[in-house]
């Protein structure tokens, strides 16, 4: 029996290890992946997160998840005692929500449709025609809607991962041809749902207001001369000041012509 030679330490641990990683790395990849139909939810990186080989926060690093990075989720586990939830993935674990309960990705929305523009068209913040503008969508360039909603004017409203878009110009342009839709789109609503103006009362008729009582006919301006009678003896005087010069007295009873003059 041939003698066998001792090995050092060193190098039957190097070789376990070797082992080790080539075992798992064969379950891995021999672990069945989800079908299309039995996919899990997708979500979309907010930030950049390390893709870590197991469950463990401390296992062997394997890659980055950058930011706007999309991926479907093939199960969901919650770290014990924390607010950590590790997702899976194809490329390994990463974790949806830190230890200090900061979320690093978000849910995405599965298309209901898809589109082409075919005539630029303005991107907008919100739903609203008048929100903030968000960019401009260039012709040729594919959309996959999120959502789809019809505004007050009959507009329908595109919304997409960069923000919501016009399906048609005001002028009736179309800027986003339909390719295939999972969702018919909402139509309009009828006009019997439309809220109805409320008929406004009738006029209520104003009274008339009473006319004014014929005003007096005006009394007839006083003439220059009037007929006094003296009935007490006065002093005549020449003008019409109280100190002027004393004129001739009239007989007693002597009716008189006053021309405006005072006595």
């Amino acid at each position: 029996m041939a003698p066998v030679s001792p090995q050092s330490p060193p190098r039957m641990l190097a070789r376990m290890k070797r082992a080790s990683s080539e075992h798992l790395a064969q379950g891995r990849a021999e672990s069945p992946r989800p079908s299309p139909q039995d996919a899990g939810p997708r979500y979309r990186a907010l930030r950049s997160v390390v893709i870590r080989a197991e469950f463990e926060l401390d296992s062997e690093k394997v890659g980055v998840l950058h930011l706007g990075t999309e991926l479907i989720a093939e199960e969901e586990r919650q770290v014990g005692g924390s607010a950590c939830v590790r997702v899976r993935c194809g490329e390994g674990w990463v974790s949806k929500v830190t230890a200090e309960g900061e979320a690093t990705m978000e849910p995405v929305d599965e298309p209901v449709a898809q589109y082409t523009c075919v005539k630029k068209a303005q991107i907008r913040a919100g739903f609203a025609i008048d929100s903030d503008k968000a960019g401009v969508l260039a012709a040729g360039t594919a959309v996959q809607a999120q959502e789809r909603r019809l505004n007050e004017q009959g507009v329908m409203r595109v919304r997409f991962a960069e923000g919501w878009v016009s399906e048609r110009t005001a002028t009736g342009a179309l800027c986003l041809q339909l390719d295939s839709e999972a969702a018919p789109a909402p139509a309009p609503a009828p006009a019997s749902a439309l809220p109805k103006k409320k008929a406004s009362p009738p006029p209520v008729p104003r009274k008339k207001a009473a006319s004014p009582p014929p005003a007096p006919a005006p009394s007839p301006p006083p003439s220059s001369s009037q007929a006094f009678t003296c009935v007490r003896k006065s002093q005549i005087r020449s003008g019409f000041e109280m100190d002027s010069p004393k004129a001739v007295r009239p007989p007693q009873h002597h009716s008189a012509l006053c021309s405006g003059r005072r006595s």
